[in-house]
């Protein structure tokens, strides 16, 4: 009853906000990001709660819901008069969603690789097509992304401390990242693109920059996580990217965060046996404290179980892929620690070459040199590298994972928004 009461309020609330933004296709997108990734919290009460009696379907409701909803808003925008400029990266990101459509039937489990690139997808293009057409100055002005930053700090917290007292961190979520409300690393690495909509109040406010930070200490270093290690310090120079005034102001919000972690730990420490709760479980996942040694194990033993995946899309099947979505029933690991094999494998080289060029490594870079976009270019290329050295951070597509589209919406609303200001600026270069 929990879980359906909470589908009902996150309908409901996806109605409330298309009436009150669906004059405007953008503005709409990036409301809609922002809500996003509270509906784990279906998920997360249908397991907890419920004993996951309601399924599927009620967990993806208000995920095809919000599509609707938006695809909608794009068309009444569109009839209003309002220019939709297209560029190379609507071209391959489309090539790619047919490259993997046509994938579908051939897989391992159809239905599933259908569902899952329904929800994944056709989100990619609309978010895509969202940031390319947001102009400077609501980018600029809307602090939802940090108040949906502020609303990390509270769940999470509240499932940490719930996990410690009773015992249940490490199962809480089925997951040993349970220091978030995400059930995969893919969603740490959300956290890292999700700053490149907030930076401009993040810039702005010692307030903002403590809790973007701290958002990043607990969500990503009580994971257990040698991936959220890596993100923690591609995050970081998002926040330290910026006018030496805005890092003084980073440094000292990293400080004062240093400080009450260190103060939290102390007092949650006088009543909780945290060497057994917490301490134990770092030691043991890092090697006794031999980090180096932990993480150079971890990622032999990844490359040694994924070696006859690279030999077979590289020498049997260049050209044909596994099906969308269904790497989980050649291995036990949902993906192959590698975005562009796992692409490879499951939808064909060319879908992993179309998504890279999707991706517009070139514009992104360029918009390294422009002071005003460079924090969204360090948040959009970090989770790319990263996502390629740690693994199918894109979407992990597995079953259970229902959530996992998110940072592929994200990151292609920055691309969109890098690439259409970037155009702006040439072009009113070009009218001078």
């Amino acid at each position: 009853m929990v879980t359906q009461l909470t589908v009902v309020f996150f309908v409901g609330l996806l109605a409330v906000l298309w009436m009150r933004g669906y004059k405007s296709f953008p503005v709409l997108a990036r409301k809609f990001l922002c809500l996003a990734p509270f509906l784990a919290l279906v998920s997360l009460l249908n397991h907890n709660v419920d004993s996951d009696r309601w399924g599927t379907a009620t967990r993806i409701l208000p995920i095809y819901f919000a599509l609707l909803l938006l695809f909608l808003s794009l068309l009444l925008w569109r009839a209003r008069g309002a220019a939709l400029r297209f560029g190379a990266e609507e071209l391959f990101l489309g090539l790619y969603i047919l490259v993997c459509a046509a994938q579908i039937p051939g897989s391992a489990n159809p239905v599933w690789a259908l569902s899952a690139w329904s929800w994944s997808a056709p989100g990619y293009l609309l978010f895509l097509m969202a940031g390319r057409a947001t102009s400077q100055e609501e980018f600029a002005q809307d602090k939802l992304p940090a108040w949906t930053l502020l609303g990390f700090i509270g769940i999470s917290l509240a499932l940490v401390v719930v996990g410690l007292l009773t015992g249940r961190a490490d199962i809480l979520f089925h997951t040993r990242n349970f220091g978030s409300i995400y059930a995969s690393t893919a969603m740490l690495m959300f956290l890292m693109l999700f700053i490149g909509m907030g930076w401009v109040t993040v810039s702005n406010s010692k307030r903002w920059s403590f809790v973007v930070l701290f958002v990043s200490f607990v969500c990503m270093v009580m994971s257990l996580s040698r991936t959220a290690i890596a993100v923690l310090a591609a995050y970081l120079a998002v926040i330290f990217t910026g006018s030496r005034t805005q890092r003084k102001q980073a440094a000292l919000a990293l400080a004062l965060v240093c400080a009450t972690i260190g103060a939290g730990l102390y007092f949650v420490g006088e009543r909780i046996d945290l060497d057994v709760e917490l301490f134990q479980s770092w030691s043991e996942r890092w090697g006794g404290g031999d980090y180096a040694s932990a993480y150079g194990a971890a990622r032999a033993l990844r490359e040694s179980k994924f070696s006859g995946f690279r030999a077979e899309v590289f020498r049997d099947a260049p050209w044909h892929g596994q099906g969308f979505g269904t790497f989980r029933h050649f291995s036990e690991y949902t993906d192959a620690h590698d975005l562009l094999v796992t692409e490879a494998f499951e939808n064909s080289l060319l879908a992993a070459v179309l998504l890279v060029l999707a991706y517009s490594l070139p514009n992104v870079i360029r918009g390294l040199l422009v002071a005003e976009l460079r924090p969204v270019a360090v948040s959009i290329l970090g989770f790319i590298i990263l996502g390629q050295v740690t693994g199918a951070m894109l979407s992990y597509r597995a079953e259970g994972h229902y959530y996992t589209a998110y940072p592929g919406w994200t990151l292609f609303y920055l691309i969109g928004y890098v690439c259409g200001q970037l155009r702006l600026r040439s072009q009113g270069a070009d009218a001078i």
